[in-house]
């Protein structure tokens, strides 16, 4: 293969950005781990830290274990940070960031305001967690609806259940969790009236609801026992949209993140007022590629999942020359 040498870079063109659970399939990162020995060694100290080989999982599955919550979170977050190991090797450095759901963690270290072992642990810790809450729950995807009308059709369809909305991951993609029974009720309803797509999502169990509330307790003493600094670069957290740099405010969205929405539209168009036009969609993933081209007035989102993919992101912020 043909390298490259960098010779001038922008470091004012990239926010990064993070995928979170949902993303993971077996052979995941396979293509960095086999050209890049600064993602071979991410994935070698996860696996020390964790005790079992993530490479080897990611790669040959059983799709049943990797797609289970207590080893999908690891190694989700563990191929975002080879990802992002692969872009700094070639020179390519944010200005700021953000993750969905899980991916926060990513960038929390991204920006300095935390240690990537920490983090692993942290995530590993969260993962255990989410993974035993016993409560019966169900996500759903609603398409081509807005926030408040979907709000709306929550209140509609409740009828005393716990449902909520979950996720904005686009202005006309939202994510409902609750009550088996409730979100049904409701993707029926979006479907009667007009959505262009209402269907459950295949999860284990009703993230970011109030089905949570089981494990926030301890959830919430194992984040206060971590070391946590406010961060360097611009930080957008998921639960408020906004851009936050006092390290307590961030350690209290980690800690409401459990239950609370996350609001990915309002995280990208805070990090668009930095003024930067390109973002990265960090990992093995094109599904914040996919939400950020519904907010195409927010600038471009490039992916990395290819080689094709990542030479994009380089050139588009560095001069080449042949090595």
């Amino acid at each position: 293969m043909r390298m490259t040498r960098l010779v001038d870079v922008d470091h004012d063109s990239f926010v990064f950005l993070y995928p979170g659970q949902g993303t993971q399939r077996v052979g995941m990162g396979q293509w960095l781990l086999q050209t890049f020995a600064v993602a071979r060694q991410v994935f070698d100290e996860a696996s020390e830290t964790l005790g079992y080989d993530l490479r080897a999982l990611c790669r040959s599955g059983p799709v049943e274990k990797l797609t289970r919550t207590r080893y999908a979170q690891p190694a989700i977050f563990t191929c975002n940070a080879a990802a992002d190991a692969v872009l700094r090797c070639l020179g390519c450095i944010p200005i700021a960031a953000a993750g969905h759901s899980l991916g926060e963690f990513n960038a929390l270290v991204a920006v300095g305001a935390l240690d990537f072992t920490d983090a692993l642990e942290l995530v590993d810790r969260r993962a255990s967690l989410m993974d035993r809450v016993a409560a019966p729950g169900l996500m759903g995807a609603i398409v081509g609806f807005s926030t408040p009308q979907v709000e709306r059709l929550c209140t509609s369809a409740s009828q005393g259940d716990r449902l909520v909305v979950a996720l904005e991951n686009a202005p006309n993609q939202i994510v409902i969790s609750g009550d088996a029974a409730a979100v049904e009720r409701c993707l029926d309803l979006a479907r009667r009236n007009g959505a262009r797509r209402a269907v459950v999502i295949p999860t284990s169990q009703a993230f970011h609801s109030p089905l949570m509330e089981e494990i926030v307790q301890e959830w919430r003493s194992v984040v206060d026992g971590i070391p946590l600094r406010a961060p360097e670069l611009t930080l957008a957290v998921n639960t408020t949209g906004a851009v936050e740099s006092s390290a307590v405010a961030i350690r209290r969205a980690i800690v409401d993140q459990m239950t609370s929405r996350v609001r990915w539209t309002d995280c990208v168009r805070s990090l668009s007022r930095t003024g930067t036009e390109t973002f990265v969609e960090v990992g093995d993933a094109k599904v914040l590629s996919r939400f950020h081209r519904s907010m195409a007035s927010h600038g471009r989102c490039l992916g990395m999942s290819t080689r094709r993919d990542l030479d994009a992101v380089v050139e588009s912020a560095l001069w080449r020359v042949p090595a």
